[in-house]
């Protein structure tokens, strides 16, 4: 049982890693717009799983669950793209490091009463949240929109916050194959992203610097970070697994300063206790 722990913890540290480097692959695909990182994104997802699926002859799994998680996984990824193409990347980083909290408003929904540490805990994240959501947006523009459009990306990173947490709960069972929720979960993105661009999609081609920056982003930040969250909530639990993730904003704000030379706000250092603390409270209790 403590090996498992132990081994969801190093997956769930792994794509805790991977997706805060998530904003690092955006920064430098700065100029593909959104429907072109999303659809490339999704497409070649779909591509590698599919054929590492047929290489290994894995059955797919076709369940209300499995295509459920793959679901929320998929939106995850738009909001988490959208957010991290908008606003700065320890901001997004932040913001979705709260969903245990969320975890938390579920299972209130389901009849678990919070405990005072967890409403607490609750409170805090949520103060935390607030300050970098408006403080970002009063103070600072885009990098990649000079008409601002922080607040969009901020909000879109609480909904991949949300999304997390519906994933986070669905996932934990050992009855969902990690590898369909993936195929599902990119499946339902590119064929969203193609009905909406029928007939011809106006897709910009990427130059061979951005080709291999969108490989890194798909090979690292989405199939393998996804597959080690999957197994991290089957090995250690959904709350094990959002507790490591908490390393996240961390992990982000050390990629932003040695990639990207930026540095923390005094936005950063006055919300990131808040959200911290208030998220190990929920977790502890």
């Amino acid at each position: 049982m403590r090996n498992e722990i132990t081994l969801g913890a190093i997956f769930s540290l792994f794509s805790s890693l991977m997706w805060g480097a998530t904003g690092v692959w955006i920064n430098y695909l700065n100029n593909l717009t959104l429907d072109d990182i999303l659809f490339y994104r999704f497409l070649l997802s779909l591509l590698i799983t599919g054929i590492i699926l047929y290489l290994t002859s894995h059955t797919l799994t076709l369940t209300k669950r499995a295509i459920g998680c793959g679901a929320a996984l998929c939106c995850y990824y738009t909001l988490a793209t959208t957010a991290f193409l908008l606003a700065d990347m320890v901001d997004v980083a932040l913001i979705v490091s709260t969903t245990p909290v969320f975890i938390m408003g579920f299972e209130r929904f389901k009849g678990i009463k919070p405990s005072l540490n967890k409403l607490l805990g609750a409170i805090a994240a949520f103060i935390g949240s607030t300050l970098v959501i408006v403080g970002s947006a009063a103070t600072e523009l885009s990098v990649f929109n000079s008409n601002s459009h922080v607040m969009v990306g901020l909000l879109c990173a609480l909904g991949a916050a949300i999304t997390m947490a519906v994933f986070s709960l669905m996932s934990a069972s050992k009855m969902v194959d990690a590898s369909s929720v993936n195929f599902w979960a990119y499946l339902l993105g590119f064929t969203f992203l193609l009905s909406l661009s029928l007939p011809f999609p106006e897709l910009q081609a990427p130059t061979p610097q951005q080709a291999g920056l969108l490989f890194a982003l798909v090979l690292f930040s989405t199939i393998s970070a996804g597959m080690a969250y999957k197994y991290a909530c089957q090995l250690a639990g959904p709350s094990t697994a959002a507790i490591v993730r908490l390393s996240t904003p961390l992990l982000a704000a050390l990629l932003s300063f040695a990639l990207l030379g930026k540095g923390l706000t005094y936005i950063h250092l006055i919300a990131t206790p808040f959200i911290l603390v208030g998220v190990f409270w929920v977790i502890r209790s």
